[in-house]
């Protein structure tokens, strides 16, 4: 009872000094602090002394009287050191000299001014002011070569505005998402292979199409599966027969757009051959560099590294030598490609050795070019029956390698080939670049190069054998 009591008395003595606090503090509010407004009359100009503006402001009456001090011209040193006068500027008393206090000042102040900034006036380069004609930004300079851009984006965008059209016609409503199991459980049973237009929207974002007919058959599944399921007469499988009749009609409006597109993604579906035979040797470069630790043969070799190297090697080739030579279409057939992969192989044998571990790696990519050149056999040969054979050693002499001087009779055998009688084979037209040809530099080519053969024809023995060379050319021609 006692400890209760005591307890009791404690808190109410805390109750009582609460009270108080709170009656002292209604009694004594604290008044808020009054913020003193800013003014401008404490603000004091270092340049002209006045108060109520800075040294940066217009209204300063120094402002504009405060000129940029740069280093002074020749002229106007000139100037300030004759500007001083002559009269009692040094005196003489026995072995001293006495300079007066003008020409020291007048030294220094000289010295300081030249040593202010390091370029002359005239060469300060004026502020410019909006709205001066003269504009530097205007003026045309150098085009620069932009990187293309990958065609399968723009192709990509051009089926994904098809697919929105879709999704916003009514009738694909039920084609808009997948089918739902718990609602028709036994639709994956019937559909083995389900499609629908957000599968196709991510698959078009991923760059899964790259033709027209890829996209197309994703379409066709989507109808043919609601027809298998559903049945032909329905109303679902009508709706998609109507949502397939527009997607024809908006894939006829890009259609040209798509087929440019498709050419340069995929250049075998287009109409060069020869484009289409480089870009198929160009993915078994791709393969090649794949090999693992076939870095040596990436790119040329240093001759900083290697000083010797091209001492011993007469021909060094490496990948991204044949890389560029894929780009510049110079492999018309597969021969002229697995020549350039030998050469590495003869290469490497040559420098290190026959049991090197380079030499190896080189086999190996031999190996796998040979491999991807073999997956590809068909193409090949088709590409390689539509490009004119033109033989490697009529390009090498016409592009300055063997040169015929007129010194040995010519001959044209069977296979189109002009052929000197030391077996060395000579080119009348020289390397054509697929990409950016021009037929009128070609055909004058041609016709000079026809004219110096038929001249050198009549040196010949015979009329008769006149008259059947001459033929022979005109037909080569």
């Amino acid at each position: 009872k006692e400890k209760h009591s005591d307890h009791v008395c404690r808190l109410q003595d805390q109750l009582r000094r609460l009270k108080k606090v709170e009656e002292k503090a209604k009694k004594k509010a604290v008044k808020p602090r009054k913020e003193k407004p800013l003014t401008t009359i404490n603000m004091c100009c270092s340049a002209c002394g006045q108060r109520g503006h800075m040294k940066t402001n217009k209204n300063c009456p120094m402002y504009k009287n405060n000129p940029v001090n740069v280093a002074l011209t020749d002229q106007e040193l000139a100037q300030q050191e004759s500007s001083i006068g002559q009269d009692d500027l040094v005196k003489v008393e026995g072995t001293k000299v006495l300079l007066n206090r003008v020409v020291v000042d007048h030294a220094n102040d000289v010295r300081r001014k030249s040593l202010l900034l390091r370029f002359p006036k005239d060469k300060v380069r004026k502020k410019r002011r909006h709205g001066e004609e003269e504009c530097d930004y205007l003026e045309k300079r150098k085009s620069i070569q932009r990187r293309k851009t990958n065609p399968e984006v723009p192709f990509a965008d051009a089926l994904e505005k098809i697919v929105n059209k879709l999704a916003v016609v009514s009738e694909a409503w039920a084609f808009l998402k997948p089918v739902q199991a718990k609602i028709v459980p036994d639709y994956y049973n019937v559909i083995k292979f389900p499609m629908d237009l957000q599968t196709v929207r991510d698959n078009i974002r991923k760059h899964e199409y790259t033709s027209r007919q890829q996209f197309m058959e994703h379409v066709n599944l989507i109808v043919n599966n609601c027809i298998t399921y559903n049945g032909f007469n329905s109303d679902l499988s009508k709706n998609a027969q109507r949502m397939l009749e527009i997607c024809v009609a908006e894939m006829k409006e890009v259609d040209k757009e798509l087929e440019q597109l498709e050419q340069e993604i995929n250049p075998i579906l287009g109409d060069d051959p020869q484009v289409a035979l480089s870009y198929l040797f160009g993915k078994v470069v791709e393969e090649i560099k794949a090999t693992p630790d076939s870095w040596p043969f990436h790119t040329p070799v240093s001759a900083k590294k290697l000083p010797d190297y091209y001492k011993i090697i007469r021909r060094p080739m490496d990948l991204d030598t044949m890389h560029k030579n894929v780009k510049k279409h110079k492999y018309l057939c597969r021969e002229e490609f697995i020549a350039d992969i030998n050469q590495i192989v003869e290469n490497s044998i040559t420098y290190n050795g026959p049991s090197s571990p380079y030499t190896k790696t080189a086999e190996l990519m031999k190996m796998v070019g040979l491999q991807a050149l073999e997956s590809a056999t068909e193409s090949i040969s088709k590409l390689e029956e539509q490009i004119p054979h033109v033989p490697l050693a009529l390009r090498q002499e016409s592009s300055g390698s063997t040169v015929y001087d007129g010194s040995q009779p010519l001959s044209v055998d069977s296979s189109d080939t002009m052929v000197l009688d030391s077996g060395q084979a000579t080119s009348p037209v020289g390397d054509i670049d697929v990409e950016g040809w021009e037929e009128e530099s070609i055909a004058e080519d041609v016709v000079d190069v026809k004219k110096v053969l038929l001249e050198d024809l009549q040196h010949s023995s015979s009329s008769e054998s006149n008259s059947e060379s001459e033929l022979e050319v005109n037909q080569f021609f």
